[in-house]
This record gives C-alpha cells, structure tokens and sequence, in this order.
C-alpha cells in the first residue's frame, strides 16, 4: 500500500492533515472518503485496518482530520456538524481535482450521519456505507446529556473523551439540533449498506432501523454480532472491509 501526505484547506483557512492510501500498482478501481466518528482521527485503529483492506481490493481511500483533531490545525471548540460537512465538501472537491470524485462514501457513528448529509447533496457519490450510525445528527446531545445542559447554562462544557478534554460549546449542541430539524432520510435515494452491532452500547440498533425505514434508495442490511461501537478487534475490522467490498462490487464493480 502507497500512502500519500498532504494537507486539504479547511472552510476556515486550517490546514487539514490527509493521507490517501493507494494499491501498489495500477490505477485504483475507484475512490472512497472515510468519515470517522465523533473525535476520532484518520489514526483509528479501525479505520487504518479497513483501509488497508480496501486497497489490497483496489480501492483508494481518503481519510483526513478535522480541524482540531490529530495532526490538523485549528481549534476543536469551534467546530460544529455544518462545518464537517464543509470539509468533506472540500475533501471531494480535492480528490476530483487531483484524482476523480469518490463513488463510494464510508461514515463511522456520527460520521454515518455526515456522510448521508453528504450524499444527498454530492451526485458524484453513488453508494454509502454507515458503520453504528445514528438515524439523526442531534442522537450525540442524548448521549451527552450533562454536556448539553451544562453548555446551556454556562456556554461550554468540558468533556474527555479518549483521555482528551474537548471544549463543547452551546453552539455545537444548537447546530445538531438545527441540522436535525432539516435532516430528512426520505432523501437520500442512493443504494446505502447499513451496519450496526446489536452489542453496541453507545448507538443502539433502532439507530439502525430507523435510518432502513426512511431512506428510499435500495438498502441492505448485515448485523455486526459481538463487533461493539468502535469495532476494535483488526480481525472483525478486516472483515467489515471485505464486507462492505464485496456488497459495493455489486454497484461499482
């Protein structure tokens, strides 16, 4: 696997660190972007291991961090969902501008939920794949329900996560709650592979049910047992990839 280093300029004039993980040999069969979950950098573990795999399929991947995340610039406090969704944008915009636009998209948890934002509104995109994602962007104010109440009363709360502090800001919660109340599933009409544990304990698999119910495109479903939120173990990561490969080859070849 060859990887590529480079930075993506941010909406905000930040730098964003990215890497796009190539085959050795031969141009690649198409392009992914890789959306991670909430805090998480381009590094995760899961991500690196589903990388990998995809390329020895052939596939390119673009993974990057977000302003205020792993090796980007900026300041974590002054992001909201509206602005990831800017940046994926601009990461597109990057791999059509140098390679071609990705066909296919990957969100992890609420990066699910970005990037079915994403390809409502992106029609180079032509299939989604949602790892443990949630049916709506406001799912993260319920599972930070102290967070959200303090920021009310205070303007920002405190929050670690992965041993880190991040500064969470009312004006976070509110946009989630915005972007919420305009999020409509019914469309997004393009074929979307979901997958969720029933053992995960930070989205629940009605997350699931609710994003199958509602979008309008073909839908598949497959049930990751024993796979948790994160999908730490390298032996089930490798697994989603050959997964999500082999239902993609169905639309993309």
């Amino acid at each position: 696997m060859k990887i590529k280093r480079f930075t993506i300029q941010g909406h905000d004039g930040y730098e964003m660190s990215a890497e796009l993980d190539l085959p050795d040999e031969g141009y690649p069969k198409y392009f992914c972007i890789y959306v991670p979950c909430f805090t998480c950098t381009k590094n995760i573990r899961v991500l690196k291991h589903i990388s990998k795999q995809l390329v020895s399929h052939g596939i390119a991947l673009l993974r990057f961090d977000f302003p205020g995340l792993g090796d980007s610039e900026g300041d974590f406090a002054e992001t909201t969902y509206s602005t990831n969704l800017k940046n994926i944008r601009l990461a597109a915009k990057w791999l059509e501008e140098n390679y071609e636009a990705p066909k296919l998209g990957i969100g992890h948890s609420m990066g699910g939920s970005a990037m079915m934002k994403f390809a409502m509104e992106y029609d180079p995109m032509e299939i989604l794949v949602t790892i443990a994602a949630p049916s709506t962007p406001d799912h993260l104010c319920h599972v930070l329900d102290r967070n959200v109440k303090e920021a009310e009363e205070k303007g920002a709360s405190k929050r670690t996560i992965g041993g880190i502090e991040f500064t969470l800001t009312k004006d976070f919660f509110d946009d989630l709650t915005t972007n919420s109340k305009e999020y409509d599933l019914s469309k997004l009409k393009k074929p979307i592979l979901v997958l969720h544990s029933p053992d995960d304990d930070t989205v629940s698999l009605d997350e699931a049910r609710k994003i199958l119910a509602q979008v309008r495109g073909h839908r598949s479903y497959i049930m990751l047992n024993n796979y948790g939120h994160l999908i730490m173990d390298e032996g089930n990561a490798i697994k989603t990839a050959d997964i999500i490969y082999n239902w993609a080859k169905m639309y993309l070849g």
